[in-house]
């Protein structure tokens, strides 16, 4: 009998968006740790086909030196400023507040 132990970032492509959802859920909620999230950046997991949740996500590694040098180098930066721009500040300062202690707000350099 073989033992085959996927990796969470192996699940975020699973056909089974229950499957992937939970995957992205157990990445974030592990991310809370700088630590892993350093890990996850250097994987450059595919997130935005897991809609917000995912974005979310990727938002977060602009809180770790080369998850921002990383979003910025692949245009990401510059489509989420955009983005903010046309949903509006409110819209914004809600996600900014909601993800601040995380992402955006707080930096911090490794």
């Amino acid at each position: 009998m073989s033992v085959v132990c996927l990796h969470p970032t192996h699940q975020l492509y699973d056909l089974d968006r229950e499957v992937a959802i939970e995957a992205l859920d157990i990445l974030d909620e592990a991310c809370e740790g700088d630590n892993f999230l350093k890990a996850l950046v250097l994987l450059q997991p595919q997130l935005l086909h897991l809609g917000e949740k995912g974005a979310a996500l990727l938002t977060r590694f602009f809180s770790v030196r080369r998850g921002f040098t990383l979003m910025s180098r692949l245009g990401y930066l510059e489509a989420m400023l955009e983005k903010w721009d046309k949903v509006g500040v409110a819209r914004v300062d809600g996600w900014v507040l909601y993800y601040g202690n995380t992402s955006v707000i707080r930096t911090h350099w490794d």
